[in-house]
């Protein structure tokens, strides 16, 4: 099965990233993409990044997830799957 990628842009670069997962959150109304750029932290683990999107958004925005009771309840999702795997 072919990695789907896409491309980030920031102000100084464009990144190449891998799209891990991407999940619908019915208590937020919103859409998720996980997906990492192939960074390592600290412990030599690879960074991995979570964001908000609009499937129809033709810009392709990635909005950062602000609210902390959201950001918490994503990766206590995200743990729920892992532990299913």
């Amino acid at each position: 099965m072919e990695k789907e990628t896409f491309i980030l842009e920031t102000e100084n670069s464009c990144i190449s990233c891998e799209v891990i997962l991407r999940f619908y959150f019915e208590k937020y109304q919103k859409n998720y993409i996980v997906y990492t750029e192939h960074s390592k932290n600290e412990d030599q683990e690879e960074n991995i990044f979570v964001s908000s999107y609009q499937p129809d958004d033709e810009s392709h925005t990635l909005e950062d997830i602000k609210n902390p009771e959201e950001l918490q309840d994503i990766v206590k999702q995200l743990e729920k799957w892992e532990n299913n795997l």
